[in-house]
């Protein structure tokens, strides 16, 4: 049970699966200004837009059904070894343990993906379940996307900035009148489409066409979209 002296704070929860054992040295490469608070780990968040404190939360996969009951989960960091066949088993347990449906963002990273077809299996698993997938390693690694991705999430108690306001585009439906949930989806979507295109292109062209399927599959419900509405054009 929190300190009473503390305020209870949204929750990022960072998971590991499998044999990850440097779950620590991440969260401290992409949140290294947190600090320590009666015990628990806080960032602060500051961007241009906004101010949020954010609960920093670090759990195995076997430790989550007390992570669900004590914390208001804001966002999630899935961390495993890059190998989604051996983690994918893992990977339905984290879902069944947590409720993702009003968590605002969610990630599944690795440092490197074991092979192609590993990857292209986790860009799948996240397409369905709306995560974005990151790898992390090497000069082209996605450490930067990892914490925008956090910074651009809508957390719970966060204080907007005082910002010029922009002029709505005349026409049909704007992002402010546009469901947060929706819009949530399809930015995550959207983060990967460069990712899409590098881990696709060593598929043959069935394979190819059939992935292409499932990505917009994907965006269309992200939009609100039913399947069967697509399936019929």
């Amino acid at each position: 049970m929190a300190s009473a002296s503390v305020p209870l704070f949204p929750s990022l929860v960072f998971v590991k699966c499998q044999n990850v054992e440097n779950l620590n040295e991440l969260v401290d490469s992409v949140v290294p200004e947190h600090e320590t608070r009666d015990g628990s780990k806080l960032w602060n968040i500051n961007t241009k837009y906004y101010t949020a404190d954010v609960k920093l939360v670090l759990a195995s996969e076997s430790e989550l059904d007390d992570v669900s009951t004590e914390n208001q989960i804001d966002g999630m960091v899935i961390y495993y070894n890059g190998n989604f066949d051996e983690s994918s088993q893992q990977l339905k347990s984290v879902l069944g343990k947590l409720n993702n449906d009003d968590v605002g963002v969610k990630l599944l990273v690795c440092d490197e993906c074991s092979s192609d077809s590993s990857r292209t299996n986790a860009v799948t698993w996240c397409l369905e379940e709306s995560y974005e997938h990151l790898e992390l390693s090497g000069p082209e690694g996605d450490r930067d996307r990892l914490r925008q991705a956090l910074e651009a999430n809508t957390w719970s108690n966060l204080v907007p900035k005082h910002t010029k306001k922009s002029k709505k585009p005349k026409g049909g439906q704007n992002a402010e009148s546009a469901p947060a949930d929706e819009l949530d989806d399809f930015a995550a979507l959207f983060g990967q489409l460069a990712t899409i295109k590098e881990q696709t292109s060593c598929l043959s062209t069935d394979e190819r066409k059939k992935f292409a399927e499932q990505v917009v599959l994907a965006y269309w419900k992200s939009i609100g979209g039913d399947e069967e509405e697509l399936l019929d054009l």
